[in-house]
């Protein structure tokens, strides 16, 4: 971690950006796979 004031050294961590981007991709397959789901449903 660097030692600054700023948080978008933070952000600019690959660590945390691939974190993020897993997350965001979980989120957007369950979104995906829930709306799917209702509609077949119906």
């Amino acid at each position: 971690m660097y030692e600054t004031k700023d948080s978008y050294f933070f952000i600019a961590d690959p660590q945390t950006v691939t974190i993020i981007g897993i997350v965001g991709m979980v989120l957007t397959l369950l979104l995906v796979a829930g709306i799917y789901f209702l509609i077949k449903k119906r």
